[in-house]
């Protein structure tokens, strides 16, 4: 009986320790800006600003080997930009993703687009702390 309580124990503490979840690195990161028009260089409030992210496995691959040309990028936070048109994201930065930020609907008879000032590749950095403007097309 001693023995297949010492057993049963044994059985019971290797499940236990071969279900570990496996560490990740996570550092807390930020995104922050202003969102203007391009040719009158003015402020625009009310755009919504969108956190995004990708699997860095699935951003390589797709450079590495000319995978699709359109990636999906996943929307996991988002904000509004205010009176003066500045936004600020704060998030949890997991090493194993690429982050950018993206717009959400835009008035198409003002503008055609935007352009992000400064693209990100967080490949060989930890720390997020970027200052990204977005420039409205007209």
């Amino acid at each position: 009986m001693k023995t297949k309580l010492i057993l049963f124990m044994a059985t019971i503490f290797l499940l236990f320790n071969s279900c570990k979840k496996q560490a990740q690195l996570i550092f807390k990161s930020r995104f922050y800006g202003r969102a203007y028009d391009n040719q009158t260089k003015e402020s625009i409030a009310g755009i919504k600003i969108y956190a995004t992210r990708i699997d860095k496995y699935i951003y390589q691959r797709a450079i590495n080997y000319g995978g699709p040309l359109y990636l999906r990028y996943e929307r996991f936070d988002s904000t509004t930009t205010d009176e003066n048109g500045h936004y600020k994201l704060k998030f949890k930065n997991e090493i194993n993703f690429e982050y950018s930020v993206s717009v959400g609907k835009i008035d198409k008879t003002k503008y055609t687009g935007y352009y992000l000032s400064n693209w990100l590749d967080n490949s060989d950095k930890n720390d997020l702390n970027r200052k990204i403007d977005i420039m409205l097309l007209p």
